[in-house]
């Protein structure tokens, strides 16, 4: 059956409702049907665009500008954001070809997701989906010889996150751990193992999601990336994790779901990967821009913390943001709740287990069981610097 609950909306002269309203015209457009458009009073067009680019829907905005009444001088701001993303999708296509290329030299294989892959497959531009970083999955045990290619090719590993794949540490970081991040000219590259540190959640092996795989065409180049059911379901897991709080998440599952042609497929495999929950969130919150994109109804708990979400996504009050005890502690409820049954153990040990915590205190590997010791003075230092380590980005 599909969610047929009217969608609502906090505050119908607030920017967040007003960009919300806007986004589920632009979709339901989008979808070919004629929407009721919002207008943005001039006194919040400002306000409106800031929240645009935030939300990271530039294009999905701009397209229907016209819709919205936007001034002359709203319009000008909004269309410096939309080139902004162009230009940045160019610069992410050619770094993703000419990185591909050389992992291949070495008989890596990759994946490539989310990023310009994403807005490929969903709507055929890659501009779609605006500024964004790389992220690949390759095989766990290529990653030592993809961080000696990247490094030889000139990419810088960003330390503070992690030990790096040459770490004594490094079998561990495996076990807890999930990406890694590089810079390379200039473009931000997360390189995963794993779809999620905690196995339990997206637990598809890259084997099976490489026999899986479409391609897509990038700068002329075929490149692979994520099969239908197994990107709407990483979308989930994803958006959850992170509490929805950019729209783009949103908009990209609304846009998922609507060209996913088998779902009895997402559901038996959602249940079988962990996913479960998070494509039971996923769709409460897709709710509010088209209720009627998934064929699901998500139980009530499911639905109100879908609800949680999508009212702190329009405020902007996930807790996220710098180092503070109060939101870590908000995002660690948030994990638990949406964890599938059977994680609550394996998810609490990696909670005394950090890459970040073996990237900022590097002990030897027969003293690797004192890191929860140590995990408390770390986050005390974190808490008076307001940093995550010497070298990380707080």
């Amino acid at each position: 059956m599909y969610n047929e609950r009217p969608v609502a909306y906090p505050n119908p002269h607030d920017t967040g409702s007003l960009l919300a309203r806007a986004v589920q015209a632009c979709l339901l457009s989008e979808a070919g049907e004629d929407p009721s458009w919002p207008s943005v009073p001039e006194e919040l067009q400002q306000d409106f665009v800031r929240a645009v680019g935030e939300h990271r829907v530039t294009w999905t905005v701009h397209r229907y500008a016209d819709w919205l009444g936007f001034s002359e001088t709203a319009s000008a701001d909004l269309a410096n954001l939309a080139a902004a993303d162009v230009m940045s999708a160019m610069r992410v296509q050619a770094v993703t070809v000419e990185l591909l290329a050389a992992l291949a030299d070495e008989g890596i294989r990759t994946l490539v997701y989310k990023g310009v892959a994403l807005a490929l497959t969903t709507t055929g531009d890659a501009a779609a989906r605006g500024a964004s970083d790389i992220d690949i999955l390759v095989d766990p045990g290529d990653m030592r010889r993809l961080h000696e290619t990247l490094l030889r090719i000139g990419a810088d590993f960003v330390a503070g996150y992690s030990p790096p794949p040459t770490s004594d540490l490094w079998d561990f970081v495996t076990g807890v751990g999930c990406e890694i991040p590089y810079q390379w000219r200039g473009v931000s590259l997360d390189v995963h193992w794993r779809i999620d540190a905690l196995p339990q959640i997206a637990a598809m092996s890259f084997e099976d999601l490489w026999h899986r795989s479409e391609s897509v065409s990038i700068a002329g180049t075929q490149i692979a990336t994520l099969g239908e059911v197994d990107a709407l379901l990483v979308t989930a897991a994803h958006g959850t994790k992170e509490h929805w709080r950019h729209l783009r998440w949103v908009v990209d599952f609304v846009r998922q779901a609507r060209i996913t042609r088998d779902w009895p497929a997402v559901v038996s495999n959602a249940r079988e990967t962990g996913c479960e929950p998070s494509l039971a969130v996923g769709v409460a919150v897709a709710s509010h821009l088209d209720p009627q994109c998934c064929p699901m109804f998500p139980s009530a708990r499911m639905r109100e913390l879908g609800e949680r979400a999508w009212r702190r996504s329009l405020a902007q009050t996930a807790p996220f943001g710098g180092v503070n005890l109060v939101r870590q502690v908000e995002r660690l409820a948030w994990r638990f709740a949406t964890l599938p049954p059977g994680a609550i153990g394996p998810a609490v040990a990696r909670e005394a287990f950090k890459p970040i915590d073996m990237a900022e205190a590097p002990l030897p590997r027969s003293l690797v069981w004192a890191y929860p010791l140590v995990r408390p003075a770390l986050w005390g230092k974190r808490l008076i610097t307001g940093r995550y380590g010497s070298s990380a980005i707080g």
